[in-house]
């Protein structure tokens, strides 16, 4: 009877654990897809890399230094906010946040972004920045014409497909191609998610290095 007793408590111990690992197994597989979605949104729109440019070509970027309203320090922090890390350090809090409300589509997410459309939605953004600084258009077709099938179907199933209408918000696109508008309409809503993008994350990182509204228009 004894025996019976010790075998049949190890076997609930044994299972107890597993039961109880299941849970921990699950967060940690799910902390790595929240990791590796926010890798791919980061890469989907570059927007840290294109900031950095932006730094390494004026000093005194994004706000001048030497006024009143912001110190020292907290112009180096604004800069350490707007750069790779720092802007992969926000856009983890959005992902993040997706993913708690969303648990069933990041495999599917992640997917769609691997599968070619974050490559291609870069190399896009990026000749776009360039256009804008050296303001010689942007080869777009060449950009396209560079892309395998298999990643045009996949930057199209992501801009295009209802199921990715959330995805596209946490990255930031919206609704950025409409099949129903001009190339050139299609231009301009890019070109002004693009501003809103990056006017966001000035915010955000002004909040976070405790910069008052009045840097931004101090003389």
């Amino acid at each position: 009877m004894h025996r019976f007793v010790r075998a049949s408590f190890t076997a609930l111990v044994l299972l107890a654990a597993n039961f109880f690992g299941m849970p921990s197994a699950w967060a940690q597989a799910n902390a790595a897809k929240v990791e590796r979605l926010t890798d791919l949104v980061v890469e989907l729109m570059p927007i840290g890399s294109i900031f950095e440019e932006l730094a390494k070509a004026d000093p005194q970027w994004p706000l001048r230094s030497d006024r009143n309203a912001m110190s020292a320090g907290q112009h180096s922090c604004l800069r350490g906010e707007l750069s790779r890390a720092g802007y992969r350090r926000m856009k983890r809090v959005d992902v993040a946040g997706y993913a708690a409300a969303n648990p069933s589509r990041l495999d599917a997410d992640i997917r769609v972004l691997e599968g070619g459309s974050a490559w291609l939605m870069n190399r896009l953004v990026l000749a776009g920045a360039e256009a804008e600084r050296t303001g010689v258009p942007a080869d777009e077709q060449a950009i396209l014409s560079a892309a395998s099938i298999e990643q045009v179907g996949s930057f199209m199933s992501l801009m295009q497909s209802p199921d990715y209408a959330g995805l596209r918000r946490v990255a930031g696109l919206g609704n950025a191609l409409d099949t129903n508008k001009s190339q050139e309409e299609n231009e301009a809503a890019g070109e002004q998610i693009g501003a809103d993008l990056a006017t966001q994350a000035i915010f955000k990182a002004m909040s976070t290095c405790k910069i008052p509204a009045s840097a931004l228009f101090a003389d």
